[in-house]
């Protein structure tokens, strides 16, 4: 029996660091989690992934509401 052996699909910490593509804020953050739990650290990602979309949804509503590009905290 051969075991095919599937590339992940996501990208390294070591690539996204090396892409010049990659922004700076998210370089930074990745940089200064490198050290911390992984576990922890893909937990904490998760909650900023929700936080930000909610920020997005929340301008999107505010632009098609108000036409303008602020944001209500």
């Amino acid at each position: 029996m051969s075991r095919q052996h599937h590339q992940d699909p996501r990208p390294s910490i070591r690539t996204l660091l090396a892409d010049p593509g990659v922004r700076g804020p998210l370089k930074a953050v990745l940089r200064a989690w490198t050290d911390r739990d992984p576990l922890d650290a893909a937990e904490d990602a998760g909650l900023l992934v929700l936080a930000l979309e909610r920020r997005v949804d929340e301008h999107l509503v505010c632009v098609a509401v108000f036409g303008a590009n602020e944001t209500q905290e």
